[in-house]
């Protein structure tokens, strides 16, 4: 989260509005493979997850297990697909 607010955060793309610009280097930081979205999702979530349909579910319990909203789990599916629509595995 902090990577994001340092870098990202009110930079265009992610605020479409604004006169700044993320960096190349920051944007890859974050949303590459190995970056920091893929790299928290593949630690610490990827086990507890179902990946296989278009929409991306918790296991059965899992979301409570961790103590996670389950909605936080669409923020890493649209990082996933950013991530495969701009850098190669």
């Amino acid at each position: 989260v902090n990577v994001y607010r340092q870098s990202l955060a009110g930079r265009y793309p992610m605020s479409s509005g604004s006169a700044r610009d993320a960096t190349l280097d920051d944007f890859g930081q974050f949303f590459s493979v190995g970056g920091v979205m893929d790299n928290y999702f593949r630690k610490y979530l990827q086990p507890y997850v179902d990946t296989s349909a278009q929409t991306w579910r918790w296991q059965p319990g899992a979301a409570q297990k961790l103590g996670i909203a389950p909605g936080v789990l669409q923020t890493f599916q649209r990082a996933a697909t950013i991530r495969d629509a701009f850098f190669r595995s």
